[in-house]
């Protein structure tokens, strides 16, 4: 809302309505853009963090394919865990079912 008050009577006329309004929608336009612009800069945050996780995941994978031995396994993960999360210790942890 844009309030525009001066206590003379008949102070404006048509063309300062005129021009209020432009000024109004100008205003509007300016808003949503920016607004436009900062979901825009969220979402590609949001995609570079995407992508980061992506490639966190590709480097484990690869890690893992080169490797056949458990324990090698499990030190490759918890590096790239420990690594990624700037963690002093990461702990992993396997709950083994009991087969029926």
């Amino acid at each position: 809302m844009i309030s525009v008050q001066r206590n003379v009577p008949h102070a404006y006329d048509e063309n300062d309505l005129r021009l209020l309004q432009t000024l109004a929608a100008g205003l509007s336009v300016a808003l949503e853009n920016a607004r436009l612009f900062a979901e825009t800069q969220r979402l590609l945050d949001e995609t570079r963090q995407r992508a980061a996780e992506l490639s966190i995941l590709n480097s484990v994978s690869e890690a893992m394919a080169r490797q056949l031995e458990v324990d090698a396994i499990i030190k490759i993960v918890g590096d790239t865990v420990r690594d990624t999360f700037k963690a002093e210790v990461v702990n992993i942890a396997f709950m083994i079912q009991p087969s029926t």
